[in-house]
């Protein structure tokens, strides 16, 4: 009696129309993420980035990036007055960034995280900076400034996991000159930028 009541439950699925027979789950599908190293290069210096890819939508990921650079500028100010009154400086700058971008991409591709897309974001960035003027004592300032920010670029994904990201943005930043200058003043900064990012999908 028992062996036959399970064979009549192994061939109930069988016997079922093709609409009421069970399918598997799907809600346990992985979303797709990507992780990549990078570095992003602008007029103000060059970043070394690490970034973590989501998919939000079928075509929204959100890309949360980590960056950090040091860099050495050669400038100059002018003092009122006839003649040569040109007063070189060095200024050097370390900045750490966090942005967070959102990305929309644009048409149908067979792999996610794949295909030419848009993006805005915002960053946050502190920078440390040392104005060093000859026979002088430097000046040393640590601030924080918010970064808007548009991107435009492409990502492949080479087989399976690997990726390829490639991106050119724009930036804007408020900059404030060293005090020692003769008219110090906040001015808005719009810069351009390249990056490259290889990574792995998961």
């Amino acid at each position: 009696m028992l062996t036959s009541l399970i064979s009549l439950l192994l061939a109930l699925p069988a016997a079922l129309p093709p609409g009421a027979r069970p399918t598997p789950d799907s809600t346990g599908t992985p979303v797709p993420n990507s992780l990549k190293l990078g570095v992003t290069t602008a007029a103000n210096g060059q970043l070394s980035t690490l970034a973590l890819e989501r998919q939000l939508r079928p075509r929204l990921t959100l890309q949360a990036r980590l960056g950090y650079g040091a860099r050495t500028f050669s400038e100059s100010y002018s003092l009122p007055g006839p003649g040569p009154n040109t007063v070189p400086y060095t200024r050097r700058v370390r900045q750490a960034e966090a942005t967070a971008h959102l990305r929309y991409y644009i048409g149908r591709h067979p792999k996610p995280l794949s295909g030419w897309y848009a993006g805005l974001g915002l960053g946050l960035a502190r920078l440390r900076e040392e104005g060093t003027r000859p026979q002088s004592a430097a000046e040393t300032r640590t601030r924080l400034l918010l970064c808007p920010q548009v991107q435009v670029g492409g990502q492949y994904v080479f087989g399976r996991h690997f990726l390829l990201d490639v991106f050119l943005g724009l930036g804007a930043a408020q900059q404030r000159s060293f005090s020692f200058a003769p008219t110090p003043r906040r001015f808005w900064d719009f810069y351009a930028a390249n990056g490259l990012q290889v990574g792995y999908a998961f």
